[in-house]
């Protein structure tokens, strides 16, 4: 009846030999399509819009004049706006109300007012799904306040922090363009998802996602290297101070009520590669916790 004999059906029939093929399962097929849509010579990478990327190229310049950011920083008016809204609030309120942008470069510097300017700039183009809206969300407040963490740390020691808050800000932008990637793959096929289901093949595929995508950029090496080194920062054998740095950052935000949406849930003391005492440790969750309860939806 056009069943076949066992020894038909199993070439190991009768020889001791079971070739026994597992299924992958739905997380293993998820990081699967997510491996496929970024090595597809298709794939488009989430826009980091232009003001952005040509103020990371500028403050880079030696001999920048403060002309020269003020320009830049008024080509995108809604950005603008949302910028000198964040430099009122408390976190960096000083005496006057600010009333442009000028005005704010002299009282608050040119490192602190690009920071602004870069944070408005992820948040109202990058970190953006229509599918993922509630996770992206909880994503872009976790950024924002790793991104203040990282420069707490490195104050708190004697690393430069230079890149510290744009590190920061981006450390988990693999996970923003897993979450696009999802998202993009269909209205009903995204419907069905939900970040319970996507959580774990975007942990494990954040980070070099994370690393692809500042190269696209053309984001300087060593912030490649932090984005894609950010939970190992142990590189060649020796530990990258700044990954350190974001690292102890990204726990202290979680810490402090900022989760990642796609991080597992992590309980004890934060990982310490800077080997700072304790007591420095305990100082500088304290003051996270204070600085961040008004500076990430300030």
């Amino acid at each position: 009846m056009g069943v076949f004999p066992a020894s038909r059906r199993n070439p190991g029939y009768g020889q001791g030999v079971v070739t026994l093929v597992a299924e992958p399962n739905e997380e293993e097929r998820l990081a699967q399509r997510l491996r496929e849509t970024f090595a597809s010579p298709t794939y488009e990478p989430p826009l980091l819009p232009v003001a952005a990327m040509e103020l990371i190229a500028l403050t880079r310049k030696p001999d920048v004049t403060y002309r020269e950011i003020l320009k830049l920083l008024e080509s995108d008016p809604l950005i603008t706006g949302r910028t000198l809204k964040i430099a009122e609030s408390p976190v960096y309120a000083r005496g006057e109300p600010l009333r442009s942008l000028e005005q704010a470069l002299t009282r608050l510097g040119l490192s602190t007012l690009s920071d602004i300017f870069l944070q408005v700039s992820m948040s109202t183009r990058v970190f953006r799904s229509a599918s993922f809206a509630a996770p992206m969300e909880e994503l872009r407040r976790h950024s924002v306040a790793t991104a203040h963490a990282a420069r707490l740390v490195c104050r708190a020691t004697s690393l430069p922090d230079e890149y510290a808050f744009l590190c920061g800000l981006l450390h988990d932008i693999g996970a923003a363009a897993c979450l696009l990637a999802l998202g993009d793959s269909g209205p009903k096929q995204a419907a069905q998802l939900t970040i319970q289901q996507v959580r774990k093949p975007i942990w494990q595929l954040h980070a070099e996602v994370g690393r692809d995508v500042c190269k696209s950029w053309k984001l300087p090496p060593e912030i490649m290297m932090i984005v894609g080194h950010h939970h190992e920062p142990r590189i060649g054998g020796h530990v990258h101070p700044l990954a350190a740095a974001v690292l102890l950052a990204d726990q202290l935000a979680s810490q402090a009520g900022f989760p990642s949406p796609v991080e597992p849930t992590r309980t004890g003391e934060p990982e310490n590669y800077l080997g700072l005492p304790d007591n420095a440790v305990l100082r500088l969750r304290t003051e996270t916790t204070r600085h961040l309860a008004t500076a990430v939806d300030g």
